[in-house]
């Protein structure tokens, strides 16, 4: 991989990296609250990447961000559409009726062309 590309990534892609062989020189940067990494899925992923050699930093990143700061992101970023994730459903059309974007809400179809 290059030298400055940033993967996302899920424990369970790790056998995926490995066989692509591009993790020399890796950094693994943990952005949830640093509890976790003490608990079961945070140890294994710790041990996991200890194993190959790959250093785990910490970057919190805070809580959830609020509506008023979404909004003012998503008009910055002027979507087509937006997917909103982990949000109230009913409230959903009147937090974020905007102009330019369609609106589809959790596990609803996503079309296929950009109509």
């Amino acid at each position: 991989m290059a030298p400055n590309a940033t993967v996302l990534f899920r424990p369970a892609m790790l056998g995926d990296l490995d066989r692509a062989t591009c993790l020399t020189g890796a950094l693994g940067i943990w952005s949830q609250w640093d509890g976790y990494l003490a608990q079961g899925r945070g140890k294994a992923l710790s041990a996991e990447l200890a194993l190959r050699g790959i250093p785990l930093d910490h970057a919190h990143t805070s809580g959830h961000a609020s509506i008023r700061d979404l909004k003012r992101l998503a008009r910055a970023v002027a979507p087509k559409m937006l997917v909103p994730v982990h949000t109230f459903p009913r409230r959903f059309p009147s937090i974020w009726m905007l102009s330019r974007s369609r609106l589809t809400a959790n596990g609803g179809r996503l079309p296929h062309d950009d109509k």
